[in-house]
C-alpha cells in the first residue's frame, strides 16, 4: 500500500480506537447509585456566602437550584463563594463504607457531612484531578454517616476569572462507588490529558515533517495545533502561570483557528493576503480586550472569541467543499472529514454548556486536537508520495514512448485537422444551401413566376425583392462570428429594418437586456431566430395596422422548470383570433405563423402567441 494512502488510514484508525475507548464510558452503568440504594443529587440549596461558616438553616439566602449549575457572570457580581447543601437518606449495612464522588469547576471546595469535615480540595491539588474539571472522590467518615437522613454541605469558592460549576453528584456505598468513579475519571480526565499530549506530539511530527511541504501549510497546521494542544496542557497541568500566564494561554488557545484558515489558504492556493491580515490583528485586539477587561467579564470575552471561530469553521468547511467539488482538495474527504468532525465538536460542546452537562459523556474537543495533528500529517505525507510516485512514473513513462508518442502525435493531428477542416466546410456549405433555398431562392421564384406571369405590378414585384434581399443579408449577418449572441444580432436587425418602417409610421421600442447564450447557439440558430422576429415585424406592418413594436428580452421558466432566455415582439395593433380550440392557428395567424412555430422547434423552444384588441405579442422561449 502506498504512503498516501497508508497515512489516512492510519489516521481514522486512531480516532477510531480513541472512540473504542470512550464508548464504554458513555454506556449506561447497571450498578449505578441510583439503582443501588445510594443518592444521585440532581437538586440542592444554595447560598451565596463569603462567610467561612454555613449560614443559619432559616437563612433568607437559601434558595434551591437544579445542578449542574453554573456560576453565571450575573451570580459572580454578587459573590465568588457560596454554601451548598444537601439531605440524603442513607441506609448503610454495619461496618458499610460510604463515599462521595463529584465533578465540577472550581478554586477551593471543602466537603462536611454532618457538620463533620470530610475533605478540602483546591485548584492546585494535582491529586484530584489532572483537568480543569475536578473529578473528585472522597470516603465518608463511618461515624459521621447515619442511618437514615444526612445532610451534606460543600463550602464552594471560585476564580473572579473562571466560570465556576458544580455537577450532579453522587454518595452511595464505597464499593459501588468506587469502580464508577474510576471509569468517570478515565473519561473525563486520563483519556483528554492523553489525547492532549498526543495532539502535542502530532503538532511537532507536522512541525518536523514541514521542510518537505511545497506549499508552507504544514507548518501553520502545526502551529494551530501546538497552540491548542500546548495551552491546553498547561491549563491541565495546572501550572501556578498567574494573571499574566493564564492570558497569555488563553491567547494561544484562540490563535488555534487563525493558524488552520492559514493553512488551509495554503493548502488550496487560495491568495487571500488582506483577510489573513484581518485574522491577525483580530486576534490581537481580542487579546488586548481581554488583557484590559475585568476578571469578572474575561469569560464572557472568551465566549465571544470562540464564537467568532466558530464562524471561521464554517468558513473553512465552505472552503473545503467547494475546493473537493473542483477536485482541487488532496485527499479532498480527509481534509473535509476533518474540518467537519471539528465544527460538530464545537457545536456538541457549546449545546452541551446549553444543556447543562456533557451530551456524549465528554468534550469532543478532547478528541479534535489530535484528529487536527494527524489530519496535517496524513495530507502532508500523502502529497510527499503522490509527488514522488508521479515523478517515478513520468519519468518511466517519458523514458520508453517519448519519440513514439511525438511522431505519432504530428501524425495523427494533420490527419484531424484535415478532416475537421473537411467536415466544417461541407457542413456549413449544406447549411447554406438548405437556408438559401428555404428563404432567398423561394422568394426568387416567387419574384419570378409574378413576372413570368404578368400579373404584378410594380409595388408588389418591389416588395417581393426587398424581402429576398433582406432574407439574403439576414442569412450573411448569421455568419458573423462576432454576433454570437440575441442582443447583438437583435440590434443588428433593428439596424436593417427601421429604415423600412419608419416611412410607413411604424417605430420601435427598445426594452432589450443581456441575457444568457442560449443552448448550442450558432449560426443556424441564429438565423432562426432573426427569421421570427422578422416574420413577426412583417405581420405587424402589413396586418396590424400598429404604430409602435415594442422589443424585449429576458430569462424566465417554462411549464417544464426550464431556464429560459425569451424575445418578445409586442405591437400595439388592431390584433387577431390567434388560435381556435386545440391550438389549430386561425385566421390572420396563416403559414407565417405555423413557420415561426416551426423555427421555434427546431431551436427546442416554443412560440407562445397572444392577441386582442389592444395588439399582438410574439414571445420566443429558448432553453438556456
Amino acid at each position: 500500500m502506498s504512503s498516501r494512502r497508508l497515512a489516512p488510514g492510519l489516521a481514522w484508525a486512531a480516532c477510531a480506537a480513541a472512540l473504542a475507548i470512550v464508548a464504554p464510558g458513555c454506556a449506561p452503568d447497571p450498578a449505578s447509585p441510583t439503582r443501588s440504594g445510594g443518592a444521585h443529587v440532581v437538586r440542592a440549596e444554595l447560598c451565596q456566602s463569603a462567610a467561612d461558616t454555613a449560614p443559619p438553616e432559616a437563612a433568607a439566602c437559601w434558595k434551591s437550584v437544579a445542578l449542574p449549575d453554573y456560576w453565571t457572570l450575573r451570580r459572580r457580581r454578587d459573590a465568588i463563594a457560596g454554601w451548598y447543601r444537601v439531605d440524603f437518606e442513607a441506609r448503610p449495612a454495619p461496618g458499610e463504607a460510604w463515599a462521595l464522588s463529584l465533578s465540577g469547576g472550581w478554586s477551593r471546595l471543602s466537603a462536611f457531612l454532618n457538620d463533620r469535615p470530610v475533605a478540602e480540595w483546591s485548584s492546585g491539588d494535582r491529586s484530584a484531578a489532572i483537568g480543569p474539571l475536578g473529578v473528585l472522590y472522597a470516603p465518608l467518615p463511618k461515624d459521621a454517616l447515619r442511618s437514615g437522613t444526612n445532610r451534606l454541605t460543600l463550602h464552594f469558592a471560585i476564580s473572579p476569572a473562571a466560570i465556576g460549576a458544580l455537577e450532579p453528584f453522587d454518595l452511595a456505598p464505597a464499593a459501588l462507588l468506587e469502580p464508577a468513579h474510576r471509569r468517570d475519571l478515565l473519561l473525563r480526565d486520563t483519556l483528554p490529558f492523553a489525547l492532549t499530549l498526543f495532539g502535542v506530539a502530532s503538532g511537532v511530527l507536522v512541525l518536523a515533517l514541514s521542510r518537505w511541504d511545497p506549499v508552507g501549510s504544514a507548518r501553520w497546521f502545526a502551529a494551530g495545533t501546538l497552540c491548542w494542544s500546548g495551552a491546553d496542557l498547561a491549563m491541565r497541568l495546572r501550572l501556578p502561570v498567574g494573571a499574566v500566564g493564564d492570558w497569555l494561554f488563553s491567547v494561544v488557545a484562540h490563535a488555534f483557528v487563525p493558524c488552520l484558515v492559514v493553512g488551509f489558504h495554503r493548502v488550496l492556493g487560495v491568495q487571500r493576503p488582506r483577510f489573513e491580515r484581518a485574522l491577525a490583528y483580530s486576534v490581537l485586539g481580542a487579546a488586548a480586550l481581554r488583557g484590559l477587561a475585568r476578571p469578572l467579564l474575561r469569560p464572557f470575552v472568551d465566549n465571544l472569541w470562540w464564537l467568532a471561530n466558530a464562524g471561521l469553521g464554517v468558513y473553512l468547511v465552505y472552503l473545503a467543499v467547494g475546493n473537493w467539488r473542483r477536485g482541487r482538495l488532496t485527499p479532498g474527504w480527509l481534509v473535509l472529514g476533518a474540518t467537519l468532525f471539528v465544527l460538530g465538536a464545537g457545536v456538541v460542546d457549546l449545546a452541551s454548556l446549553i444543556r447543562g452537562a456533557p451530551i456524549l459523556g465528554l468534550s469532543l474537543f478532547d478528541l479534535a486536537r489530535p484528529l487536527i495533528g494527524l489530519t496535517a500529517a496524513a495530507v502532508l505525507v500523502s502529497l510527499l508520495g503522490r509527488s514522488l510516485s508521479l515523478a517515478e512514473e513520468l519519468n518511466l513513462e517519458l523514458e520508453r514512448r517519448v519519440e513514439e508518442k511525438r511522431s505519432e502525435l504530428a501524425a495523427s493531428y494533420t490527419r484531424v485537422a484535415e478532416l475537421e477542416r473537411a467536415r466544417t466546410i461541407a457542413a456549413e456549405r449544406d447549411r447554406l444551401m438548405r437556408d438559401m433555398h428555404d428563404g432567398t431562392g423561394g422568394q426568387l421564384v416567387s419574384a419570378l413566376a409574378m413576372v413570368e406571369g404578368g400579373e404584378f405590378t410594380r409595388d408588389a414585384l418591389a416588395d417581393a425583392l426587398r424581402d429576398a434581399l433582406a432574407d439574403l443579408r439576414l442569412t450573411i449577418d448569421s455568419l458573423d462570428p462576432a454576433q454570437p449572441d440575441l442582443v447583438p444580432l437583435l440590434a443588428m436587425a433593428r439596424a436593417r429594418l427601421e429604415p423600412r418602417l419608419e416611412p410607413q409610421g411604424l417605430r420601435f421600442a427598445w426594452d432589450v437586456r443581456d441575457v444568457a447564450r442560449p443552448e448550442g447557439f450558432g449560426p443556424h440558430a441564429a438565423l432562426q431566430v432573426l427569421r421570427v422576429f422578422q416574420e413577426a415585424v412583417t405581420n405587424a406592418l402589413r396586418h396590424a395596422r400598429a404604430t409602435t413594436l415594442v422589443v424585449r428580452t429576458g430569462e424566465e421558466r417554462d411549464a417544464a422548470g426550464r431556464a429560459c432566455a425569451f424575445v418578445e415582439i409586442a405591437d400595439d395593433g388592431r390584433g387577431f383570433e390567434a388560435a381556435g380550440p386545440g391550438g389549430d392557428t386561425r385566421a390572420g395567424g396563416g403559414r407565417g405563423l405555423r413557420n415561426m412555430q416551426r423555427r421555434a422547434a427546431e431551436l427546442g423552444g416554443e412560440l407562445i402567441l397572444t392577441s386582442g384588441p389592444g395588439g399582438t405579442s410574439v414571445r420566443l422561449r429558448l432553453p438556456l
